[in-house]
């Protein structure tokens, strides 16, 4: 299967070395998919690419509405998709845990 979507947002410096991965969960609002995939730069560092997914609405009307709002502002924010789904699974332990930083001052368009 191919992740064209996914691949576009591969860092341009990095190749692909195996077939892409992808998971997906499904949640009462909308799924989360998770695609990885192994890496290399020219200088022949290996990494993993991860790319996180959330689609807000399950609703397929509502998603399309979604993949049009996306186009001009980009995708789901991580810390979003941090949220619903901690929200959604009080127990589950994600591994890590997001810290407040001190708010940000009310900025006004002149």
């Amino acid at each position: 299967m191919r992740y064209s979507l996914h691949t576009q947002l591969r860092p341009k410096e990095f190749t692909l070395t195996a077939d892409m991965v992808s998971l997906k969960k499904v949640y009462a609002e909308g799924n989360v998919q998770w695609t990885m995939a192994r890496v290399q730069n020219e200088a022949g560092t290996k990494s993993t690419f991860l790319d996180c997914d959330m689609d807000e609405h399950y609703n397929v009307i509502d998603h399309t509405t979604d993949l049009f709002k996306h186009l001009f502002r980009g995708g789901t924010h991580p810390i979003d998709i941090h949220e619903y789904i901690v929200s959604a699974q009080k127990a589950l332990n994600l591994g890590y845990g997001l810290v407040s930083k001190a708010p940000v001052a009310l900025v006004v368009a002149a």
